[in-house]
This record gives C-alpha cells, sequence and structure tokens, in this order.
C-alpha cells in the first residue's frame, strides 16, 4: 500500500487523521508499530512519534497519477518540504548569506540584521525574506454545497461538497531605500513571477511556494496571479521602485478540517 508522511499537530484527534486519508486509526497504528491500546490524541503517542511530529499513513490511490501525487515525496511532487514547515517559520537568520543550517532551501535576506521568519516566500527551492510588509492582506475562504429538495421539508437539505479553494491576495511596495541595492528588489520581483510557470522534467509540474506574513497568515499552494509595476528614477539601468501583487491558491496535499481551523486559523 501506498504511505506517505503526515506533519500532525500536537492538538490534533488520531479520528480525524484517519477519516482525512479515508483509513482507520488501527492501520496507521499498524504501520507506525505502535501497540494497543491506541491514544485518542496524537500528543499521547509513543516519544519517538509525538516528538518527531510526523506520522507514516496509508493513501488509498486509484493508481493513476495526479496532480497531487503521493508516489512522490511532498518535497519532489509539491516543491515544498512540509516535514521541515515548521522549521522554516522557526528560523532565525545568523549569517546575512550562509544559511547552511536549513538544508532544503537557498535564503536570500533583502535587511542586514532582519529575521528571515519574519515574513517571507519560499519559491521551489528558494527563500527570500522581504524587506517590508504589506499594508493589507486578504485571505478568502469558501464552502460549496449542494442543495437537495426533500418532500413535506420546508427547506432544502445542504450536503457539503467541498472547500476552497481558499486564495490569500497582498502587495507590496518596494524600493532601492530598503534593501540598499536595486538588484535585491528585482530578485524578489522574478522569483514570484517565475512561480507562474511550471518546471519541466520526468512530467510537467506546478510550481508551489509557501507564503508567511508575520503572525498572521502562512498559506503553502501556487501562484495564481502577478502584476508588477516599475516606477520612480531609473538607477543602473533599473527602476527604483516595484509594486508587486499577486495571489496565492492553497495547494497542500493535506486538506484540513475544521478543528485545525478552528486551531489556527490563517495561521496554518
Amino acid at each position: 500500500m501506498a504511505s506517505t508522511v503526515y506533519n500532525f499537530k500536537h492538538y490534533e484527534r488520531l479520528s480525524d487523521i484517519a477519516s482525512q486519508f479515508s483509513t482507520t486509526i488501527d492501520e496507521i497504528m499498524r504501520i507506525n508499530n505502535v501497540l494497543p491500546p491506541f491514544p485518542v490524541f496524537v500528543s499521547q503517542l509513543p516519544s519517538r512519534i509525538a516528538s518527531s511530529g510526523m506520522l507514516i499513513v496509508p493513501v488509498n490511490t486509484n493508481g493513476n497519477q495526479t496532480f497531487e501525487s503521493y508516489y512522490h515525496t511532498a518535497g519532489e511532487s509539491l516543491g515544498i518540504e512540509f516535514i521541515n514547515a515548521e522549521k522554516m517559520k522557526e528560523f532565525e537568520v545568523s549569517n546575512l548569506y550562509n544559511y547552511a543550517n536549513l538544508d532544503y532551501f537557498n535564503w536570500v535576506d533583502m535587511r542586514p540584521g532582519r529575521s528571515g521568519k519574519d515574513c517571507y516566500i519560499i519559491v521551489g527551492g528558494t527563500g527570500i525574506a522581504f524587506p517590508c510588509y504589506p499594508d493589507s492582506v486578504s485571505d478568502s475562504n469558501q464552502a460549496s454545497y449542494s442543495s437537495v429538495s426533500i418532500l413535506g421539508r420546508s427547506e432544502p437539505f445542504q450536503y457539503y461538497t467541498g472547500s476552497g479553494p481558499r486564495t490569500v491576495s497582498t502587495a507590496f511596495q518596494f524600493h532601492t531605500d530598503m534593501c540598499g541595492n536595486v538588484n535585491y528588489v528585482y530578485r524578489i520581483a522574478d522569483i514570484i513571477e517565475s512561480a507562474c510557470y511550471p518546471r519541466y522534467g520526468g512530467a510537467i509540474a506546478a510550481t508551489r511556494c509557501h507564503l508567511h506574513i508575520a503572525g498572521n497568515i502562512s498559506i503553502t499552494g501556487i501562484i495564481s496571479s502577478v502584476n508588477t509595476q516599475y516606477s520612480g528614477p531609473i538607477i543602473d539601468n533599473k527602476y527604483a521602485v516595484i509594486d508587486l501583487s499577486f495571489s496565492v491558491t492553497e495547494v497542500t496535499g493535506n486538506p484540513p478540517s475544521q478543528p485545525q481551523i478552528a486551531a489556527s486559523g490563517g495561521r496554518r
């Protein structure tokens, strides 16, 4: 049976995880070599699992290669190393150009002395810490229901069919004074714009990103639109000001449940 690694939160129930992957608690415990009696919460699992924050879970597929394929690791199919998502959020920049402590990403910090964890984006294998915060962020969620009329009932019955896609839209204004070098702000624009294009190899793969804005927004998905406007004086043949707006559509590979969203909201 195909399997994948699932990053759990300490407050999650095993029953919710089993339901999410269309399996049973018994099957998950069998794969992870846990003997009964089985706990209710993941925090009650043996310390070797609870401390790692990871569970191996079975994945039921139809045998076809899909957009969110579980035949590859999360890093291969989604462009993001989900196992290290929490480490990314906690990561402190100790040296402006040396990020050797983070194995999977080449970081570029735009402002000396700034912590790269506050406001950043990771596109493919490149992480960029923004030199400023956006003035506002839009976090849009939606749910879909199918209305079914029932004889004798004064209102139709609503069948839940799905949620999302969640979309986060934001805009930044960068200028040379923030970074001391006009090439830095161009690098930000280039990396974000590149996420609108696929990567070619054995197959055509969408480029995934992870956007984190302070303690407010955290989203993993695909960049669905980018708009870049150049203005201001020209320095070294490049405009000094860039207005950059873009939208990220959430695609995690591990769809969240209501208890997870209630606990973390837009910071998931």
